[in-house]
């Protein structure tokens, strides 16, 4: 009787190990997503705490929020609904960035930048894939609905979120985002 329930301990603790063992191994899923990360890829969300107020302001986009403290929506058809666009020079990065977590060596890499209207602020966002067709480079993100057991209810009014994308240097002229 000793014997049988020594072996069926073994045999659970060995299935909890394992257990663990594969929900470590995260089968290529990164920080962002599991898309195949060939440009080698990184996020960098609400990216307007790196960024100059100044630039911030010659790059609104219409219904949202602009600032945390005011609850005026910017609108009007005088302001596009985003702004996508590449940074691909120390100059272009010191007139948007006032700081970034990040050096960006500009010979190899470059930055793809997205403002838009957010809904869901309290949300991350992560890569879905990146494709590029002739000289256009297209980014799918999506939010990442958070891991709990309800149905989050987390929409916000509409704000001006920025992210950004650090990624190799490749031969691109246009970078469209697409939300998932």
């Amino acid at each position: 009787m000793k014997n049988k329930l020594t072996k069926l301990i073994c045999v659970g603790v060995m299935l909890i190990m394992s257990i663990g063992v594969l929900c470590a191994c995260n089968d290529g899923i990164t920080k962002q997503g599991t898309f195949d990360n060939i440009y080698n890829a990184e996020i960098y969300d609400r990216a307007l705490n790196y960024m100059n107020q100044e630039y911030i302001l010659d790059h609104l986009v219409s219904d949202a929020i602009f600032d945390g403290n005011d609850t005026d929506i910017i609108g009007g058809d005088s302001l596009p609904s985003n702004y996508s666009y590449i940074i691909s020079d120390k100059s272009e990065f010191e007139k948007a960035f006032k700081n970034f977590p990040v050096d960006v060596d500009f010979e190899e890499r470059v930055i793809c930048v997205h403002f838009f209207s957010c809904i869901v602020n309290g949300r991350d966002y992560e890569i879905k894939d990146i494709t590029k067709k002739d000289s256009k480079l297209i980014i799918e993100i999506k939010s990442i609905i958070p891991n709990v057991n309800y149905v989050p209810i987390d929409g916000t009014p509409p704000i001006m979120r920025c992210i950004v994308i650090v990624m190799d240097k490749i031969e691109m002229t246009e970078v469209v985002f697409v939300e998932q």
